[in-house]
């Protein structure tokens, strides 16, 4: 866990950008506090050979936006996120 993050819990992880913009928005309107943080997991990240690792590489699934809340928030988040879910599927 990142430094001053611990009395935070994970929410969700997700490579869906409109999902996540969804839930930070609910979340914000909710007003629950929460952090982000971003993952790129792209072949520009990695040390591997750069035209080998590219070739069907798919890149709207290389970036992780991750979700935390605090604890005593953690129930009511997870409700937005399965309504979200619901709202994109």
């Amino acid at each position: 866990m990142l430094s001053g993050w611990k009395p935070y819990k994970e929410l969700y992880v997700t490579n869906n950008l409109r999902l996540f913009g969804l839930i930070e928005n609910e979340l914000r309107k909710s007003k629950i506090e929460y952090k982000t943080k971003n993952v790129n997991m792209g072949i520009q990240n990695r040390q591997l050979g750069t035209l080998i690792g590219r070739v069907g590489e798919r890149t709207e699934q290389e970036i992780l936006y991750y979700i935390y809340v605090r604890p005593e928030n953690l129930e009511d988040a997870k409700r937005i996120v399965d309504d979200m879910i619901k709202n994109v599927n």
